[in-house]
């Protein structure tokens, strides 16, 4: 099992303030600016729920109050170039999540839910360093 993500940084900003920018859906992004992918070789319990292997994108329901959720996706994204017009180039075809509808355009491709709760990671995870230097690889 594989996670590819961009470690998310507040840089200067408050948490609380972020969530306030939160869509009307609480739906945000799991990791900063490419969408976050979970690779399975095989079948995977999640949120009690079992999903066949294969790869999915990774959300994070965050909702006014209560748990957050770990929201696992088919829809690998859009490319960058479709929500931005001036996408340099070399990133203009790499996968975004989809932050502005996600109930309206990708819900109804959800896999499954899990509630995050603190101290909940059971298994270690080690990263390594991925083809971009602001991304990161975890596997388990």
């Amino acid at each position: 099992m594989s996670v590819d993500y961009g470690r998310p940084a507040l840089k200067g900003r408050a948490l609380q303030e972020l969530l306030k920018q939160l869509p009307e859906d609480h739906i945000w992004r799991a990791g900063e600016n490419e969408v976050t992918t979970l690779t399975a070789g095989s079948d995977i319990l999640v949120g009690g729920k079992k999903v066949p292997a294969g790869k999915y994108s990774l959300y994070v329901h965050i909702p006014e109050s209560g748990d957050w959720a770990l929201v696992l996706n088919r829809d690998l994204g859009i490319a960058l170039k479709k929500i931005w017009s001036a996408a340099p180039p070399a990133m203009a075809e790499r996968p975004w999540p989809r932050l502005d509808g996600y109930t309206k355009n990708v819900a109804d491709q959800e896999v499954a839910r899990a509630a995050m709760k603190p101290g909940s990671v059971s298994a270690p995870v080690t990263c390594s360093r991925s083809r971009w230097p602001s991304r990161r690889t975890a596997r388990r």
